[in-house]
């Protein structure tokens, strides 16, 4: 789980982004934004998803699948591809390559003691220098999907990132705003990351109407990357 400094650099890191509201209300309303969200609610709502056929990338770090590894597990069995999400949600960015490449060993380490296979990765606050990728490939990961498109310098294990919803809400948007923000981003191959306490909560409504409308599938990234059609949704579980 993020801790409180980790937390404090995410909100800094968003305010001082053009465009992004002033520290204090930005912290505040990530805050609430965190308090608003419900595990169960969430991981049920994943599950009606794959009912429905939208199969989702979950990346989850290896403390909560150490905690909750039945209800990890029980995700994979519905359809949901789990990705690696560092071991105590740490940014790569922020850390020393050494200690990275052991918090990263632990999280693999806690999903084979569940018998879950991961093939891709995500960095916590998205933030991965460049000079960590052979570390992932050293460990065997296909993918990582941790830089947004604009940041990408085309690192051929990456998988960029279209749009990514927290900086969004922070503004307090409208749900017209909300769906004429994510209508452009809904279209063959591009990759969406939620979160728990973004539009996969109490917004997820929202997600499921553009992508009927739309008239696409939703595949995992490990799906697309064999070939399969569609769009991708994937969401971070840094608890």
């Amino acid at each position: 789980m993020s801790t409180l400094r980790e937390k404090w650099h995410a909100a800094v890191s968003m305010w001082r982004t053009p465009g992004y509201p002033p520290l204090p209300a930005a912290i505040l309303r990530l805050c609430r934004l965190y308090a608003a969200c419900d595990e169960d609610e969430i991981c049920a709502a994943l599950h009606q998803w794959a009912r429905e056929g939208i199969r989702t990338t979950v990346f989850v770090t290896g403390a909560f699948m150490e905690r909750k590894g039945e209800r990890c597990v029980a995700l994979a069995k519905a359809g949901c591809e789990l990705g690696l999400h560092g071991y105590r949600h740490l940014s790569p960015g922020r850390i020393a390559p050494h200690r990275f490449e052991a918090d990263l060993a632990s999280c693999v380490r806690a999903f084979k003691r569940r018998g879950i296979h991961a093939s891709g990765y995500r960095a916590p606050h998205l933030s991965f220098p460049a000079s960590l990728y052979p570390v992932l490939r050293r460990m065997g990961i296909r993918y990582s999907s941790s830089r947004l498109c604009q940041h990408d310098r085309a690192e051929p294990m990456e998988q960029c990132i279209s749009f990514m919803d927290v900086p969004m809400l922070l503004h307090l948007p409208s749900e017209n705003a909300v769906l004429d923000a994510l209508r452009q981003h809904f279209a063959e191959g591009k990759i969406l990351c939620l979160h728990p306490y973004g539009l996969l909560g109490r917004r997820r409504h929202l997600v499921r109407r553009l992508l009927v409308d739309s008239g696409l599938r939703a595949v995992t990234i490990a799906e697309k990357l064999d070939g399969g059609k569609g769009m991708c949704i994937s969401v971070d579980f840094g608890f």
